[in-house]
């Protein structure tokens, strides 16, 4: 097989400009030989890793909007020769030094989000370079197995925001503290919305093993016991996204769920486009306007 030149930078943020703390929180991929190719995955602002070194909502909220503006860009400068998105010209994807032109771009703005210094690599595989680059910087345990988790609650998010419901009928990122002694013990939610009781969405990660799948199930049966006023769970996944063999495991998990509380806890497969039309129909009929109400 032929090998294929490309290059790569790994996406950096400084957390603290006067302490000088700098974290790896992603990986951009570009070559023009062959095909023109512009891979990425940035860490999104509810990832662990962020997590760690953001100390408050405003400080994550800081992170996204830089995160977003990249990655729209990387997005969108794809579908115009000269790579203008809006009023921004950086560099055409083109172009072999794309990659270096975001580089300075980001490095004479002096952004908090910037790139490193593109390296340049030959591979067989631009897949396998990608993976391999990711888990050496940013870290195995936030790969690209994470992603098929972002794009089903970023899929949700933009259903939602197409039909007008986010921070109007339905928050996001909801963080839960269920054990009111212990303050540090805290529960994330994707989405939420009220309609009498709360009925809270969230993702299941990827289950690649019985041990994704224990520790899933334990920090599942934690969060539906220990929040109170009983609300309502639906779990979201995608049936074309699961691994060979899970489907009828994770079935079996959801009935446990559902049976053991009260029928409170809902699988929705997001390939099933027509049950999550018909929630959103619900939460526009039913739900309550989100200024009227308290996350529990």
């Amino acid at each position: 097989m032929e090998r294929v030149a490309c290059w790569y930078s790994v996406v950096r943020y400084k957390t603290d400009v006067i302490a000088g703390e700098v974290v790896n929180v992603g990986v951009v991929l570009h070559s023009t030989q062959d095909v023109i190719l512009t891979r990425f995955h940035v860490l999104d602002e509810t990832s662990p890793k962020i997590k760690a070194v953001t100390n408050s909502r405003v400080e994550e909220a800081t992170y996204k909007t830089a995160k977003d503006i990249l990655e729209y860009y990387l997005q969108e400068s794809t579908k115009s020769l000269s790579g203008t998105v809006g009023t921004v010209q950086i560099s055409s994807a083109l172009s072999d030094d794309f990659l270096n032109d975001l580089y300075k771009f980001y490095s004479d703005n002096q952004q908090n989000l910037f790139l490193s210094e593109p390296t340049f690599a030959m591979t067989e595989n631009l897949d396998g370079l990608f993976k391999s680059i990711f888990n050496s910087y940013v870290g195995r345990r936030y790969q690209i197995d994470d992603q098929k988790d972002l794009n089903i609650k970023k899929y949700v998010r933009q259903v939602f925001e197409e039909r007008n419901l986010i921070n109007s009928k339905v928050a996001s990122d909801i963080e839960l503290t269920p054990l009111h002694d212990i303050q540090s013990v805290k529960i994330n939610i994707d989405f939420g919305f009220k309609n009498g009781v709360w009925n809270y969405l969230q993702t299941i990660p990827t289950i690649n093993g019985p041990s994704k799948g224990t520790e899933w199930f334990a920090k599942t049966k934690f969060m539906i016991e220990s929040v109170k006023e009983q609300p309502k769970f639906y779990l979201m996944y995608r049936t074309s996204e699961l691994k060979e063999g899970t489907q009828q495991y994770l079935s079996e998990l959801i009935d446990f769920f559902s049976k053991n509380n009260d029928h409170r806890v809902i699988g929705l497969d997001l390939d099933n486009k027509q049950r999550l039309s018909q929630l959103c129909s619900t939460i526009e009929k039913d739900a309550h306007d989100l200024k009227d109400v308290l996350v529990s």
